[in-house]
């Protein structure tokens, strides 16, 4: 993938953006590149990679409209570039002059940007050995009962194909296909080296982080994959009699650990649902909630996965609805901690 393959790749969708009045900035990237983990007794471990990604955001700023458009992988197929970039236009064009709407408990559709927030947020909040045998995870006391919706099964697998595959840690440990999650039901975190062996008959699942004494926090799924079920976004948006529709979530910081306790806001497009079709965008709304409650309550999920890069990590993911988001007021007090804890 040269330069000029690139700059063409660009120009495409600036010119998308620039025929609908829009304006477009992002990146294209490509890459390859060698990994090597070695050390002096014995261990040695090798890996070639490539890797691609875009990312970029369509938006009308004097109207208040913007859209999103993001995917990642290892080879250029997995990215479609005119489904992207129409589907952006399109949405941008659709959020202009949104309008207000009364904080309070909704049911939602996520798309899969909206969700690979969340995930990312649990996973952060003690899908690590770490977390958990420190007890401050929402995993703690929820191992091995059914504490999400039967309609969830996470798990973390370098080795997907549509994914972004990785051979190894960085400590040189093979990766393992880990279920986190299965029917909605916690069965492990993922482990490196030191907290397996902190616990008998645990072995690295090769989840290892790179040691850093100001920011580290034991191992962490790099390569997340929420299980796809059988609808369309199409036909979540159908089965709400009305709520929101949310494009991509952001800022999402945690308020308590044992359930999963988050606030953040949307970003991106916001429509409200009224019958089961979009009425009308919405404003950017602040939600608090508890995770472990709210993906309790999952009523569909979407039979498309999208290969994406979040914080750390590409993880697959597809559309979610959710019985219930609590939308508030930014100056209403955040979800009260403890609330969902047993």
């Amino acid at each position: 993938m040269t330069p000029e393959a690139r700059a063409r790749a660009v120009g495409e969708i600036c010119r998308a953006a620039r025929g609908a009045r829009l304006f477009a900035s992002g990146a294209f990237s490509t890459a390859q590149g060698e990994y090597a983990v070695m050390n002096s007794k014995g261990l040695f471990a090798y890996a070639p990679r490539t890797e691609t990604d875009l990312t970029f955001v369509v938006e009308q700023p004097e109207t208040s409209a913007s859209a999103y458009a993001q995917a990642t992988g290892w080879r250029l197929s997995q990215i479609n570039f005119e489904a992207l970039q129409a589907k952006a236009v399109r949405q941008a064009l659709a959020g202009r002059q949104p309008q207000r709407v009364k904080p309070d408990e909704y049911p939602v559709v996520l798309e899969p940007y909206a969700v690979l927030t969340l995930l990312e947020a649990l996973a952060a909040d003690g899908m690590g050995a770490l977390a958990v045998q420190e007890d401050r995870s929402w995993m703690n006391r929820r191992l091995g009962r059914p504490s999400l919706s039967p309609r969830l099964s996470i798990y973390d697998d370098a080795f997907d194909p549509d994914g972004l595959p990785q051979a190894f840690d960085c400590e040189g440990v093979p990766k393992q296909r880990v279920p986190i999650v299965v029917n909605g039901v916690p069965t492990s975190p993922v482990y490196d080296r030191f907290t397996a062996a902190r616990e008998a008959g645990k072995e690295s699942t090769g989840h290892a982080q790179p040691y850093d004494e100001e920011d580290w926090d034991g191992p962490l799924p790099e390569n997340l994959a929420l299980a796809p079920g059988e609808m369309t976004i199409e036909e979540m948006i159908q089965a709400v009699d009305h709520g929101l529709y949310v494009s991509r979530l952001w800022y999402v910081n945690l308020l308590t650990p044992h359930d999963g306790g988050v606030t953040g806001t949307t970003r991106d497009g916001v429509w409200w649902i009224e019958k089961g079709e979009l009425a009308q965008p919405v404003e950017n709304m602040r939600f608090d909630e508890s995770l472990v409650r709210a993906l309790r309550q999952v009523r569909g999920v979407g039979r498309e996965q999208a290969t994406l890069a979040g914080l750390y990590g590409a993880h697959r993911v597809p559309a979610l609805t959710l019985e219930s988001l609590r939308f508030i007021d930014v100056d209403d007090e955040p979800w009260p901690a403890g609330e969902d804890q047993a």
